[in-house]
């Protein structure tokens, strides 16, 4: 006998028979506002524009020499940009790079973030910096709740990419969108 098609909140009986799902999304919900950066303010954060946001611990799995070659390379276009990095002490990025002490108060090292705070900050930022040595793939639960905000991630593509997002489609996108502004 053949399963009767189910709509809405019934079709979640039928589902679980007949499909298995696997869940690679980020656990940063989205937290709807109007004024992202004025929430941010109200609970104390600086706030500047343009934000480029990194977020995680350090792992050595991250080149953050790419985190602050790209941060200058902003800066030479936007020289009021902010990096704020979500998750990690003040002090482990200036462990980690030294010479962003040279940025002075450019540089916001929050430590841990309540994911809704996570939230805020994504929707706030211009842009997102994801670097990985293994390269970049859908699991990865910083760029898919970068792209899941809307944000533009500039990450890394090496061996362990995967095809899971259409990388080639993507970048074709965008050169031909970057033509485009240049032209109009």
């Amino acid at each position: 006998m053949r399963e009767p098609s189910a709509r809405g909140p019934d079709a979640c009986r039928v589902w679980p028979k007949r499909l298995h799902t696997i869940r690679i999304c980020s656990n940063i919900p989205y937290h709807s506002s109007n004024d992202p950066e004025a929430e941010l303010r109200a609970g104390g954060s600086h706030v500047a524009s343009p934000i480029v946001l990194f977020f995680g611990t350090g792992h050595e799995s991250v080149p953050f020499d790419f985190v602050e070659d790209a941060f200058i390379a902003q800066l030479e276009r936007e020289p009021t940009a902010a990096l704020v990095i979500v998750g990690m002490s003040a002090e482990k990025p200036r462990r980690l790079r030294p010479s962003l002490s040279d940025l002075g108060n450019r540089v916001h090292a929050l430590g841990y973030v309540p994911a809704e705070q996570v939230s805020l900050w994504l929707q706030a930022a211009t842009l997102v910096l994801a670097p990985l040595i293994e390269g970049v793939s859908a699991p990865k639960g910083s760029v898919t709740a970068a792209l899941q905000h809307g944000r533009t991630v500039i990450t890394t593509r090496d061996v362990h990419t995967l095809d899971d997002i259409a990388w080639d489609e993507i970048l074709d996108y965008v050169e031909r969108l970057g033509n485009t502004e240049a032209v109009g």
